[in-house]
């Protein structure tokens, strides 16, 4: 660039050369991840999207995209850097003419909006699409629900939700100042599917194992807004048997988190457990300790009638001594209600409540005895451990086992806690 000084100027006619460089502050966007055409995501549709403010999100926390991620099950943003679609958590099912009901989770107070395809026509702007409007919310969690219309559309539908701090009618598309949008992949289910809760422990037709189909009488809850284990639940037309006791979560919501197992049960261990209960209300549980497929053996049954307070409840629980558990992955049974069934079942009907189902993982171990924490010994550090019975060991007597490392200064512990096994080794003097 060349700069001269004007006419009648006493430097007329000198002129310099310059050169600079114009730079701009590149604002961070969090854009959604609902399918681009049909649906504006893609900063090319003008998809939604929101200034980040470091303190104005939903859920736990926020990142920053170049453009919309659009993702066939609403997840782009989630597999794009963060995680950070966790703002909206659903605690009911979705089904045509009936209430739906889901918790909002905010940073700070704010306007809520929100909108769902009823229709499935691969847009939000018809007619009684946006289910929120501008819904204050405060910070924290709020507890937030709309009515899906007796028109609409079962299968799979994409709902839209934006939070900001700024009160003023926003759209499902376009730039906002502050706050973040958060897309989701939900199932609509005809309001003729019977709306029970069932468990999803194995079982099969041809195979009979656990009792989950409705064909063998499976356990089954009405299912009643608000009443549940964990965060949320979802209905299914029969149970949902898997190997892995996970076929609940595959299928509609992953409402199987009431419950909170250790990792490895081992023999004679005493432990807890953390169920957490929507409502005040009683908790029934079996556990196949013998692993031979049923809970109808006696001791299995772990949980009686067992009170429940609304959040979270820590339950003590001993798991037995041989030859009651044997080692191996069988499944647990767990069913809340909100009242005392009066002769508790592990199948059947209960009007109420949830049923969930869990693999467990049973161990009968000899552990060692060095010091902990210098030396690995404790389960907790994975102190080391070897599965017994077995055909081989150290010494002339059998391994016993502990239900966890026994730690002690002169390593002696694993001797003073049953039979004194450690007999294998002998140093002799020089």
């Amino acid at each position: 660039m060349e700069l001269r000084y004007p006419l009648g100027h006493p430097m007329e006619g000198v002129s310099m050369d310059l050169s600079f460089v114009i730079t701009t502050e590149t604002e961070s966007l969090d854009f959604g991840d609902a399918p681009d055409q049909p649906y504006p995501t893609l900063l090319a549709n003008d998809g939604a999207r929101h200034v980040i403010s470091p303190a104005i999100f939903m859920g736990t926390l926020i990142d920053a995209e170049s453009d919309g991620q659009p993702d066939p099950q609403a997840l782009g943003d989630d597999t794009a850097t963060l995680a950070d679609e966790d703002g909206i958590t659903f605690t009911s099912g979705w089904v045509v003419g009936q209430p739906m009901t889901f918790e909002a989770v905010c940073s700070t107070s704010g306007f809520l909006s929100a909108w769902m395809d009823f229709n499935r026509n691969g847009s939000w702007a018809d007619g009684g699409e946006t289910v929120l409007s501008m819904t204050p919310v405060g910070p924290g969690t709020n507890a937030l629900g709309f009515m899906i219309p007796g028109t609409a559309g079962t299968g799979t539908n994409f709902v839209r939700f934006r939070f900001t701090t700024q009160p003023v009618t926003i759209s499902y598309t376009g730039l906002v100042s502050d706050g973040e949008v958060e897309d989701y992949l939900v199932v609509v289910q005809d309001e003729s599917v019977p709306t029970d809760d069932f468990g999803d422990a194995p079982d099969s037709i041809q195979t009979p194992g656990y009792p989950t189909l409705l064909a063998h009488n499976g356990a089954r809850h009405g299912v009643t807004p608000g009443v549940y284990l964990g965060n949320s639940i979802d209905s299914e037309t029969d149970g949902q048997p898997s190997n892995n006791s996970d076929g609940d979560d595959l299928a509609g919501l992953d409402d199987e988190d009431g419950v909170s197992l250790p990792a490895i049960l081992t023999a004679g261990m005493v432990t807890s457990v953390q169920v957490v209960a929507s409502v005040p209300g009683f908790l029934n549980a079996w556990i196949d300790w013998n692993n031979n497929g049923t809970w109808i053996d006696p001791g299995e049954q772990v949980f009686i009638n067992q009170p429940l307070a609304p959040g979270i409840n820590v339950l003590p629980l001993t798991v037995p001594l041989p030859p009651m558990i044997n080692a191996g992955g069988p499944h647990s049974r767990w069913r809340f209600t909100t009242y005392a069934p009066t002769v508790p079942q592990f199948t059947g009907l209960e009007s109420d409540g949830e049923v969930e189902d869990y693999e467990v993982h049973l161990e009968v171990l000899d552990f060692g005895d060095a010091p902990d924490p210098l030396y690995p010994t404790l389960l907790s550090n994975n102190g080391a451990s070897h599965r017994i019975p077995s055909a081989y060991w150290l010494g002339l007597v059998a391994p016993d086992l502990e239900p966890d490392g026994q730690p002690d200064s002169q390593a002696l512990g694993d001797d003073n806690n049953g039979s004194a096994d450690e007999d294998g080794v002998v140093f002799n003097g020089s």
